[in-house]
């Protein structure tokens, strides 16, 4: 089953009205979405690579994380970093996507850990967007992949933390 243009509209309408989702629509959507992730291949620095693993993590926090069970998933973890802080070129990508990048892993396989550089680069890129609140850093995480019932919450804590910080020098990985 292919995911359609539309289903996070539907996922997140049926999350404000209370509504549940058919368990085989998760379960079809999530071996859709996610085995195909699985075994894309990009070359290792790049954007499509990040993409790649954003989209994983962004999975895996919808599909594989339960809140009376959370998971840690320290490989994806690890690779996501590597992958962010290794980018070849940033050259032409917007920071917008590097925004949502961001804050799909901080909201997913990142930990308090990865605080002193992710933070930094989280809160340059939403200066960079014009995004200096919640409300418009939910418009702009909901122009990509976002549902407000899984995703609010832990999005607006970690907004808050990014933003609370000391001002820093704006984060460029090494190029």
């Amino acid at each position: 089953m292919a995911i359609r243009h539309g289903a996070l509209p539907s996922i997140n309408h049926s999350g404000r009205v209370y509504q549940g989702l058919r368990s085989e629509i998760l379960m079809d959507t999530m071996t859709s979405a996610m085995y195909r992730l699985l075994f894309m291949e990009f070359e290792k620095g790049s954007i499509a690579e990040a993409i790649r693993l954003g989209l994983m993590a962004f999975s895996s926090h919808v599909f594989l994380q339960w809140h009376d069970n959370p998971q840690s998933y320290p490989r994806l973890s690890e690779t996501y970093r590597d992958c962010l802080r290794s980018l070849k070129s940033l050259s032409g990508v917007s920071s917008h996507i590097m925004l949502w990048l961001l804050m799909a892993g901080a909201i997913s396989v990142f930990n308090d850990s990865d605080d002193d550089w992710l933070k930094p680069w989280l809160r340059a890129n939403a200066q960079l967007c014009n995004v200096n609140s919640w409300a418009a850093m939910r418009d702009s995480m909901e122009s990509f992949l976002w549902i407000g019932v899984v995703h609010d919450q832990p999005g607006k804590d970690v907004f808050e933390s990014a933003m609370l910080r000391r001002p820093p020098e704006l984060y460029v990985p090494d190029i």
